[in-house]
């Protein structure tokens, strides 16, 4: 029991993988360091309806490698990032034995990183031994709020889990649950007064930052720029305006009206899942 607990103590490792065969080999060869450096416990790889083997090659690189702390769970259809994020704490809670230990960690990184080490890692975890729920990485030419490399209080993250809070993590169809709608709910989730709790979580930056491949035509996607990015967070504050009138009508007292409110939201299927290791 004790080994067990000692496991589990070291933080968890999730990431969502949509099509990312030519960079889940390097990824896994970078986690794996982690692990070996006893910075990173278990792993969890969620390949999100991938059609280009991601799976198959994670499988592969994992045997190589011989890593053993570790599972690849594959989407049967493509369902976005916050499908992805909300299994993967249905699979941590089990994985802990159906609750979070207090001072359980769970990092967040996106398979396509460059540059993942022992001691960024260690930098990205390190607001959460100050009292912070939720640290979120440094992203160069985008503002920090759309980074997806995280790190959580697993704990503080329990409420996503309730029906309540799934439907507004999960609202919209999977391409609206993609992109930084999931990064866009987190910070609403722990930087703001909301009714998924009585107290206020808090976030702050980290002082780590992690480089990507060049993805947009031409020039990466630093190219998108600022005011491209904000222009899509208000698209998806749109998407979201659910969200803030949920909050609005709760905190008025407006039990009915909140009440009728969450009633139109309707939750989408949980998607077909297949273990591959």
């Amino acid at each position: 029991m004790g080994k067990e607990n000692a496991r589990l103590q070291r933080p968890v490792l999730f990431t969502p993988a949509y099509n990312e065969a030519k960079n889940v080999g390097r990824h896994l060869k970078m986690v794996h360091e982690l692990q070996k450096e006893g910075v990173i416990g278990h792993v969890l790889i969620i390949a999100d309806g991938s059609t280009d083997k991601t799976a198959e090659i994670a499988r592969q690189k994992a045997k190589e490698l011989g890593m053993r702390d570790m599972v690849i769970l594959q989407f049967h259809e493509n369902q976005g990032k916050a499908m992805a994020f909300f299994e993967a704490l249905n699979y941590f809670k089990t994985y802990c034995g159906g609750t979070f230990p207090k001072e359980q960690a769970m990092v967040m990184l996106d398979a396509d990183l460059l540059d993942v080490t022992p001691a960024k890692i260690r930098q990205l975890l390190s607001p959460l031994e100050h009292g912070h729920e939720m640290a979120v990485a440094q992203s160069g030419n985008i503002v920090s709020n759309y980074s997806g490399q995280r790190a959580f209080r697993l704990r503080s993250l329990m409420p996503v889990l309730t029906r309540k809070v799934k439907k507004i993590l999960l609202l919209g169809d999977k391409e609206q649950r993609g992109g930084y709608g999931l990064e866009l709910f987190l910070n609403d989730f722990f930087r703001f007064s909301s009714p998924f709790g009585k107290t206020l979580a808090r976030a702050v930056e980290a002082p780590v930052s992690f480089s990507t491949p060049l993805r947009i035509k031409g020039a990466g996607i630093g190219a998108i720029g600022l005011a491209e990015m904000n222009r899509m967070a208000t698209e998806l504050r749109k998407r979201d305006d659910m969200f803030w009138q949920l909050k609005t009508s709760k905190w008025r007292g407006n039990a009915a009206d909140y009440r009728r409110r969450m009633a139109t939201l309707e939750l989408p299927k949980r998607p077909a899942i297949r273990r591959v290791i």
